[in-house]
């Protein structure tokens, strides 16, 4: 895949509606300058703990995927936004939710 080439990609990152099956791509852990993640209306079914790896998110979509559960980081310092809503989750949240100072808007909805 070519995604590691675009580490120095800042901004917003779409990758939604593209039946992206799963879990998603090593590199977009690593892609430090991404801002927004939409990774919404896809098939991701595995843990995202590679994502984790990145400080820079302020805003992660994975709605309306089919996610299980979800590894908050408490690497993603300047997260604002977080939304899965429409997935499979069914664990704990909030003790995970500790040193997430940033976070605005968690939408849990239809889980």
């Amino acid at each position: 895949t070519e995604l590691g080439s675009l580490e120095n990609l800042e901004a917003t990152f779409n990758l939604s509606s593209n039946v992206l099956t799963g879990t998603v791509p090593m590199e977009l852990g690593n892609m430090t300058n991404i801002k927004k993640l939409h990774l919404s209306n896809n098939k991701l079914v595995d843990s995202m703990l590679h994502l984790g790896n990145s400080s820079s998110f302020t805003y992660l979509n994975l709605s309306q995927n089919e996610l299980i559960s979800f590894p908050f980081s408490h690497s993603w310092t300047n997260l604002e936004v977080l939304d899965l809503t429409e997935n499979k989750i069914n664990q704990e949240i909030s003790v995970n939710l500790d040193g997430l100072s940033s976070m605005k808007e968690l939408f849990l909805s239809y889980n």
